[in-house]
């Protein structure tokens, strides 16, 4: 049996969306990511429930990292904008420590540890990307 093709997953890429706060202050900061093809990459690997091959699990994690590699300085720069005591700033740089310890974090051995690996670096992503878009926005998608 051959593993389920794997969704079509382009790279982040920038958008034109609401600038962010830094964007209207003027500083250098990480161009916007489109959060919402980030989130359909973590569902859609979250939500596969076949054991992959070993080729698919090496391609998925390269990609994630790619992923929470542009989405972390984001991330950063937007909540190091907020007061010293927001909860949300709080949140959201507990959550890029969550990410980065993971991305350095090798699975132990077999596929079902690879597999639970990815899977814990896709949800990794789909929460950044809800830290985002609070951070951004100030409410999650679906939440309008």
């Amino acid at each position: 049996m051959t593993p389920p093709p794997a969704p079509a997953l382009a790279p982040a890429t920038a958008t034109a969306t609401t600038p962010t706060p830094a964007q209207a202050t003027g500083s250098a900061l990480p161009q916007p990511v489109d959060t919402h093809t980030l989130r359909r990459i973590a569902i859609g690997i979250q939500i596969s429930d076949l054991l992959p091959w070993t080729h698919w699990i090496n391609q998925q994690d390269t990609l994630l990292h790619q992923h929470l590699t542009t989405l972390i300085p984001a991330v950063e720069e937007t909540a190091r904008l907020r007061p010293i005591d927001s909860l949300l700033r709080d949140d959201a740089l507990a959550e890029i420590d969550t990410a980065r310890e993971l991305m350095d974090t090798s699975p132990s051995e077999g596929i079902i540890a690879a597999t639970r690996h990815v899977k814990q670096l896709a949800r990794t992503l789909q929460a950044l990307c809800d830290h985002h878009d609070m951070l951004t926005s100030g409410k999650l998608p679906g939440n309008e």
